[in-house]
């Protein structure tokens, strides 16, 4: 029988046995970026390879129990404290940086990308994951020759499938594009778009989510409400939330813990109150915010602390994308042993399709902006696609 004791100091030990895992993989970030530069490996991708190896042997080994334990409920942290968390510092700060006359210029391709070409993305990708999965299945019952009913995909689940799997990750996209240099232009545009189709997929999903628990009470003009209030809602209140936040900072001068703190603050407030209390998409508020506050905000910041502030920015998004990678492939490390060999070859079929159907979609938007004299060069096609 355990004692009210030790439950309290067995509680305790692990609470403080959590801060453990951030801060050991963040100094195998360090270690990783000083030693491997010359490397021809994104340090993103290191950073996954490198987890996904520590998950493997930390869940194969006993010799550190506490670490096992702060990996793995770090791993278990709640996906909506994991998007509190992490996702607007990393879309602020990405936003905040984009270059303003590059990305006027490629609003058509941006706007097209992360808008239509995102849902024509999730349909095709939803309709052939539907065939491939529901006939996988069908396979897997027939070679057991199960008597049991087929698990189908049904058309929602599918399409909500292909809604996460075309949306580009803003985090891995930005983290990549910096290191391997693209040419400001194409990078703006990939980065516009990621940022932008991440609210898109946002709103989709959860409107997709009410189909595939049930909920069919809502007629499709309640989801069509729905969808341009989350949408245009949430960027309506990121530009008018900005520019309280602007007006705020030209009050303040040479005073960087503070301009610093409003930033920071602002960045965290917008997702939060969007989410929490407007049900507006948060990412798209935040979008707003840091595209307002890196146009025309700026100038409001004290010249002696923009340097700084701009620093500090690029330190929060190094250490959030040094988490999140590193994290996600420890996750994986841990979680491996777990799929079927089966799942792989569904996977890999998975993201063939996935490419395929993005390669379509940049044709498709080279074609429609070619009339217009929008050209995007062969070789740039194939890196937006990738």
């Amino acid at each position: 029988m355990t004692l009210p004791e030790e439950q309290h100091v067995e509680h305790v030990e692990h609470v403080e046995v959590v801060i453990l895992a951030p801060f050991l993989l963040l100094m195998v970030g360090a270690l990783l970026r000083q030693t491997t530069k010359n490397l021809p490996i994104p340090y993103t991708l290191q950073l996954l390879i490198i987890g996904t190896a520590l998950g493997v042997l930390l869940r194969n080994s006993e010799w550190d129990d506490a670490l096992q334990k702060s990996v793995s409920r770090l791993g278990e942290m709640d996906p909506h404290l994991l998007l509190h968390v992490f996702l607007p510092p990393l879309i602020f700060e990405s936003a905040a940086s984009l270059e303003w006359h590059l990305f006027t210029r490629s609003k058509l391709y941006i706007f097209f990308l992360a808008g239509p070409g995102l849902l024509l993305a999730s349909a095709l990708t939803g309709v052939a994951l539907l065939k491939i999965l529901n006939n996988s299945n069908r396979f897997q019952e027939d070679l057991l020759a199960s008597e049991c009913p087929s698990d189908a995909w049904s058309f929602p689940t599918a399409l909500m499938l292909g809604v996460i799997m075309s949306a580009t990750d803003p985090v891995a996209v930005v983290a990549l594009l910096k290191d391997l240099g693209c040419k400001a232009s194409l990078a703006t545009t990939i980065e516009g778009e990621s940022l932008l189709n991440d609210g898109t997929a946002l709103v989709m999903y959860t409107i997709l989510i009410k189909f595939t628990g049930g909920d069919t009470s809502d007629n499709v003009w309640d989801y069509l409400f729905t969808f341009v209030k989350m949408s245009i809602g949430g960027a309506l209140f990121g530009i008018a939330f900005a520019v309280v936040i602007v007006q705020w900072l030209r009050t303040v001068f040479n005073d960087s813990l503070t301009e610093i703190t409003i930033t920071l603050c602002a960045a965290y407030l917008c997702f939060f109150i969007a989410e929490y209390f407007l049900h507006v998409s948060g990412v798209l508020a935040v979008v707003c915010l840091g595209l307002y506050f890196g146009q025309i905000g700026r100038t409001s910041v004290s010249p002696e602390v923009a340097h700084f502030l701009e620093e500090f920015w690029q330190c929060l998004g190094y250490i959030g994308n040094t988490l999140i990678f590193v994290v996600a492939g420890t996750v994986i490390g841990f979680k491996l042993p777990a799929f079927p060999v089966s799942e792989f070859g569904q996977m890999f079929v998975m993201y063939l399709i996935c490419t395929a159907v993005r390669a379509l979609v940049i044709l498709l938007a080279f074609l429609i902006f070619k009339a217009f004299g929008c050209d995007l060069e062969f070789r740039d096609q194939i890196v937006a696609t990738w």
